[in-house]
């Protein structure tokens, strides 16, 4: 049976959710039934005797499976809650702390500068476009990689990307689809060992463990989570870096695909003016016969809803201190360690 499950399951479900959420499930088992012995062991001779051992693995085999599947559905989601992608009065609040602490430091970086220049290049918006700031830095990376190509090329990420992607070499889609597979194992792992942090804590402080026992479960796994959390900033840049570059190299292949004369191609304008009436016949169904050419300003450079290019953040404005998201969190932790030391046995 195994191996026909198996069968059902790519190598990139297996690694991204099956075998974190096996760990995960075999972790809070094991500190369940050690926290609840002598009980458990009794509960595990009266199974083992009525032969339903097999019977047992099986069922706890199929509950991973299940709940790899579940989590593999939710990768997509799970990347948003990371990229601040909250709701409810406290999600809104903490996305405008986030966004505020992030429109700050990018406030502080001079394109002049070769380290902030790269900074922005890699784990920003442009520094004129504020309103697309994320409340988190792996939001503020992967929109950076969405907006490169509208940014360069006028290629509006979200209708041409899926477009553009089956005409990719492989080489390149296998690279792309690589680095977005240790981003979303890593955001697997981080958020299931917050899980865990919750879970484990609250499993130790319910059967009355000794606080130095609670808060290594509570630090240690949380600690867990934010190096996973760190790791997938790195494999975010590998990502965006990759979309980058298949942009950069490969552009002209959707446009080739669909017949645009040579003369088009060979101009960086009409390629632009291309892809936008691609987008507003794919995405507002205007056909190209109706559409109005993009608004310019004077100078000749199409506006967008940040203002001018060059603009720098920040100019005329003082952003009003906010907390770091991360220092928050920790604080969240200290108190809740403090609770933990005052009322443990």
């Amino acid at each position: 049976m195994f191996d026909e499950v198996m069968k059902l399951a790519d190598r990139r479900f297996l690694v991204n959710a099956f075998l974190p959420c096996a760990a995960f499930i075999l972790a809070l088992a094991g500190l369940v039934v050690l926290r609840t012995l002598p009980y458990s062991a009794v509960v595990w001779q009266r199974v083992a005797a009525a032969g339903l051992t097999a019977a047992v693995l099986v069922a706890a085999l199929v509950a991973a499976f299940f709940a790899a599947a579940f989590v593999s559905a939710q990768t997509g989601a799970i990347i948003r809650w990371y990229e601040g992608g909250w709701s409810g009065p406290a999600g809104r609040l903490a996305t405008a702390l986030g966004r505020r602490c992030h429109l700050r430091r990018l406030a502080r970086l001079r394109p002049g500068d070769p380290a902030d220049y790269d900074r922005i290049y890699h784990d920003y918006p442009l520094p004129s476009r504020p309103e697309e700031v994320k409340a988190t830095r792996l939001g503020n990376i992967l929109r950076n990689a969405e907006s490169y190509p509208a940014d360069r090329y006028g290629i509006e990420t979200a209708v041409i990307w899926p477009r553009l992607h089956p005409l990719l070499p492989e080489p390149v889609s296998a690279a792309i689809a690589a680095a977005k597979a240790d981003l979303e194992f890593l955001l697997v792992v981080s958020a299931l060992a917050a899980a865990y942090s919750c879970a484990g804590t609250g499993v130790l402080a319910a059967t009355g463990a000794p606080a130095a026992a609670t808060l290594s479960c509570l630090w240690v796994s949380g600690g867990l989570a934010y190096a996973a959390y760190r790791g997938a900033l790195s494999a975010a840049r590998r990502y965006g870096g990759h979309v980058k570059v298949a942009v950069d190299l490969h552009r002209l292949a959707l446009l080739r695909h669909l017949d645009t004369p040579d003369d088009d191609l060979r101009d960086a304008r009409r390629q632009r003016d291309a892809y936008t009436s691609l987008a507003l016949w794919w995405y507002r169904n205007v056909p190209p016969a109706v559409q109005a050419s993009p608004a310019t300003d004077e100078t000749g450079e199409t506006g967008g809803p940040g203002g001018k290019a060059g603009d720098e953040p920040g100019r005329g404005r003082r952003w009003p201190p906010a907390p770091s998201l991360h220092g928050l969190a920790a604080l969240g932790a200290l108190a809740v360690s403090v609770v933990i030391v005052l009322f443990s046995p």
